[in-house]
């Protein structure tokens, strides 16, 4: 004897659609809750520490390097970035927080010879107060054109120029600076 098949149970339409928004509007709840715990966290991190240039002018140190772009080359990349305060990597065990660098860097092309370029790198920096001492940065190679510019009451600021690749036409000037204290460590 064939049995009938029971008739399926019988549940509003709205029942799923509510269950589903339901669901949704706890995730968004979460989501939400996660973001404001987040920004909470980055400002204290922020109130905790302070900036590292107030009034920006370390900062502004850095981006005057602009100036020293050769008339006639064409910037190819422009890209500037305080100091801030990070609280280490996670994914690194025993990674400590710490301040990440202020930078600023430039890429442009030039066709003019490289000691005309550097030269005019020179004169620029120099003006601007920035001290050549060249530096060997790996063995076996040349030394790299290198500046410090010395900040009152504050660690000195590194800049660097030089072709990439090397023998190019390609240029990028680059300077740096790290605040007093610890400097993190940043995740790979």
């Amino acid at each position: 004897m064939d049995w009938p098949e029971p008739d399926p149970p019988t549940v509003p339409a709205h029942q799923p659609m509510a269950r589903r928004t339901k669901g949704l509007l706890v995730g968004c709840g979460v989501v939400v809750v996660v973001v404001i715990m987040g920004v909470v966290g980055v400002s204290e991190l922020s109130a905790q520490h302070g900036p590292a240039d107030p009034g920006g002018v370390v900062l502004k140190n850095l981006e005057a390097i602009r100036q020293a772009v050769p008339v006639g080359a064409s910037v190819t990349d422009d890209h500037s970035v305080d100091a801030t305060w990070s609280p280490g990597c996670n994914q690194i065990p025993g990674a400590h927080a710490g301040w990440v660098p202020a930078y600023t860097g430039i890429a442009f092309s030039d066709t003019a010879p490289s000691g005309q370029v550097i030269a005019g790198i020179d004169a620029a920096m120099t003006k601007r107060h920035w001290v050549r001492n060249d530096v060997r940065t790996a063995p076996n190679q040349g030394k790299i054109a290198h500046w410090t510019l010395h900040l009152d009451g504050r660690p000195s600021a590194d800049a660097f120029a030089f072709a990439t690749p090397a023998h190019s036409h390609e240029w990028a000037i680059t300077a740096t600076w790290t605040p007093p204290g610890n400097r993190a460590d940043g995740c790979p």
